[in-house]
């Protein structure tokens, strides 16, 4: 390991531990989480764009390509928290549109350039953006726009309780959008042509579903890390054993088909992660991974001994990985389906190694 690393490594170790601690965190719930990407669609106009949420908000980003804000162009953004409920058996046209019967729409209008400012919609209006009845903006609720060489990009903010959606709940949506053209549409609508996600018309639902929280263990206790620091790139060894209860009172518990993923990170970068499928040993008390004959590198053995309901020692080996550049303290994670643990260690600096070990151990 180079000297530098070694240096920074036993000055950060000096400042975070006069004795070795360690602090139970949680994953933080403000940093948006991408939900779905899409596009470029194949019809003119051409959408691409992301929907990500945090735990207040619903976000969209979405490139509207050969748009032009002074061609009387807009976009709309349907939301359907009520997709489940629709019978679209029925519907024969484009015109024929599940959309009309209820939706939230968010939506800026450039139509005759007599409505220059975003606008909220009830659905009220049919599926025809520009005659929705509308409403000014609800708190929180924001769309806006760029020109640009290649055409618009469109940013927004939909609260979700402004929806009434919360985590886990599945939504139907899609983005329509129109420029002006001289090319003739494909019914004969002349001069504007129109581009939704997903397919070509209204018709077509995309569904995206908020995925339900994580469940924080009621306990996730390190017992003993240790990181071998090898002189061949990717050939660091890492082993971790531990314990953790789950919080059996407001999650279900977890099965062999859950996956399991541990991450090793420090406070800026996440140096390892890996998800694997465990297997069940004994009568289901004991659940083992080993890593397939011919692959190298990542975990090579996993263990997690049931001691009773909720309760599991975890015991964990990693070797083939390249770790050299992790700063002290270190995070551990654990995630067995929807369960999350986390913790931060303090490490103990040696010449080619670190380690930790709780108190009493």
């Amino acid at each position: 390991m180079k000297v530098r690393k070694k240096m920074t490594a036993i000055l950060l170790t000096v400042i975070f531990m006069i004795s070795t601690f360690a602090v139970a965190i949680t994953v933080s719930a403000n940093t948006p989480v991408a939900l779905v990407e899409f596009g470029p669609t194949s019809r003119i106009p051409s959408l691409e764009g992301s929907i990500s949420y945090d735990d207040t908000n619903l976000y969209f980003s979405v490139t509207v390509y050969d748009q032009d804000a002074a061609d009387d162009d807009y976009l709309a953004f349907w939301i359907d928290p009520d997709y489940l409920n629709k019978d679209l058996s029925e519907m024969v046209s484009q015109f024929d549109s599940p959309w009309n019967e209820y939706s939230k729409l968010l939506m800026l209008n450039f139509y005759y350039g007599t409505d220059p400012d975003p606008r909220w919609g009830d659905g009220s209006g049919g599926n025809c953006p520009w005659m929705q009845t509308t409403t000014s903006l609800p708190e929180g609720v924001s769309l806006t726009y760029i020109d640009t060489s290649e055409g618009m990009d469109w940013e927004g903010t939909i609260p979700l309780s402004l929806l009434g959606l919360s985590e886990g709940d599945t939504i139907g949506y899609m983005f329509s959008a129109r420029i002006k053209t001289d090319a003739k549409y494909v019914d004969g609508y002349p001069e504007t042509v129109y581009g939704y996600t997903p397919g070509w018309d209204l018709r077509d639902y995309a569904l995206v579903t908020i995925p339900a929280p994580a469940l924080a263990m009621d306990s996730f206790i390190i017992e003993h890390a240790k990181i071998d620091f090898k002189k061949k790139i990717d050939d660091d060894k890492v082993k971790i054993k531990g314990h953790f209860v789950l919080d059996l009172g407001n999650g279900d518990g977890v099965s062999i088909e859950d996956e399991v993923t541990l991450t090793i990170s420090d406070e800026n970068v996440e140096v390892f992660s890996q998800t694997i499928l465990m297997v069940e040993k004994g009568k289901g008390e004991k659940w083992e991974y080993k890593r397939p004959k011919g692959e190298t590198g990542g975990i090579k053995h996993m263990k997690i001994h049931w001691k009773n309901e909720g309760l599991g020692k975890f015991d964990v080996k990693i070797d083939g990985e390249d770790v050299d550049g992790i700063m002290n303290p270190v995070t551990i994670k654990l995630e067995i389906g929807d369960h999350v643990g986390d913790e931060i260690i303090a490490m103990r600096v040696h010449k080619h190694h670190w380690d930790y070990k709780a108190k009493g151990k």
